[in-house]
């Protein structure tokens, strides 16, 4: 048999592994592949082992069979790149009985991993850190990290008390969306670090108060000198104030901020016109990016155009690039008809402000009739800026 390069091969069992169900790996032609020969077998392994999924409603003691799993595989372990852990029983609803995921467990799973650059956590409980073990003093090295609809309850394992969640990692990239607190598993003392310590996130994506985030943020935060990316999502004028807070401490350092703004009015305090998030801090932003939400049943708020300015007025001018994020329905209303008129003021003021700007770019669905979006922007906007070419649409 004439040997296949391994880059090849590689290649070639990604295409077949995709083949699966609904996205999902398909498993039994990876497994077949492996039985081939002795040249294919690690090669298949690696495909087939290089994203795997944990049930903890799978039971008894889901994590610790895992680790004994990994401990009497470490070849199996080093091929492991993603690792989501989530609860699933379907038919039956998730509910207060279900066993938490322990994180200590969840560290100990980690190290055994060498190779690990994703860890995605979602719908399940999360406990807190035995209160008798201190913490572990060298973070665990990632790429990716995605907290979603995570009911972080401390109390919930015996002997477990609140602490820092975030303490144990350092990641690129964090993503944190949907999560909970259960206020009762705060009423013990938080287990902290005898020494101070800042945890390394390099783009932080924060949607809400978020418990994990907030937690952080009172013992201490993030190295603020190495977080560069900043998303956002506010749903309240409670989130402002917090996401306020993380403009503030994090912004000097910033090259990149995202402010997804769904609905304007449910953002506004009384005795504030418009929420600015303390965006003034941000000295060194080169590139923002802000989100329009086109509603079915309020698809010209003019109270966006507002907002916009205000965030705008306290950027500073060395803003190179601005991008607009169009969120519409299929049944909305054309962009040509309520949104563009609605932006060009905001535009125009946007080229006056900023005479640095390279960039403002559009990102709007591809249904809205790129070529009369495009011709219609152009109408409503000065020739001195069209002549510039600062306005750029991207239709995805």
């Amino acid at each position: 048999m004439i040997p296949i390069p391994t880059e090849i091969l590689t290649l070639i069992l990604n295409f077949v592994g995709e083949r699966g169900f609904a996205g999902l790996v398909d498993w039994e032609s990876l497994s077949s592949c492996s039985r081939v020969c002795r040249g294919w077998k690690p090669v298949a392994q690696a495909v087939l082992c290089k994203e795997q999924y944990l049930n903890l409603a799978h039971r008894p003691a889901p994590c610790k069979r895992y680790i004994q799993f990994l401990r009497s595989s470490p070849s199996v372990a080093a091929f492991v790149r993603v690792l989501h852990i989530y609860y699933n029983d379907y038919p039956r609803y998730s509910s207060d009985e279900d066993p938490p995921l322990k994180p200590y467990l969840l560290f100990k799973i980690l190290r055994l991993l060498p190779r690990l650059h994703t860890l995605d956590v979602k719908d399940t409980f999360l406990a807190g850190w035995p209160w008798s073990s201190p913490l572990p003093r060298n973070p665990i090295r990632l790429r990716s990290l995605r907290l979603e609809a995570v009911r972080y309850h401390p109390r919930k394992a015996r002997n477990c008390v609140p602490f820092d969640f975030l303490s144990l990692f350092e990641v690129d990239d964090l993503e944190s969306s949907r999560n909970s607190l259960d206020q009762k598993g705060f009423s013990a003392p938080s287990l902290t670090r005898r020494e101070p310590a800042c945890f390394v996130v390099r783009e932080l994506k924060v949607s809400r108060s978020d418990p994990f985030v907030s937690f952080n943020h009172k013992h201490g935060g993030l190295d603020c000198e190495r977080i560069q990316r900043l998303c956002l999502k506010p749903l309240t004028a409670e989130d402002v104030s917090f996401h306020t807070s993380l403009v503030r401490r994090y912004g000097p350092h910033l090259s990149h901020l995202e402010l997804k703004i769904d609905d304007v009015s449910a953002l506004k305090k009384p005795g504030i016109v418009c929420p600015t998030f303390d965006i003034a801090s941000c000295l060194s932003l080169e590139t923002l990016k802000l989100s329009y939400y086109c509603h079915r049943h309020k698809p010209t708020d003019e109270r966006y155009s507002e907002v916009y300015r205000s965030i705008l007025a306290a950027t500073s001018t060395s803003l190179r690039e601005l991008t607009f994020n169009i969120v519409l329905c299929f049944d909305s209303p054309e962009f040509c008809q309520f949104v563009a008129p609605m932006l060009a003021p905001v535009i125009v003021y946007a080229a006056t402000r900023f005479p640095e700007l390279e960039t403002i770019l559009l990102v709007v669905p591809d249904w809205a009739l790129p070529d009369e979006s495009v011709a219609t922007m152009e109408e409503l906007l000065p020739e001195n800026i069209t002549k510039r070419g600062l306005v750029q649409f991207t239709f995805v």
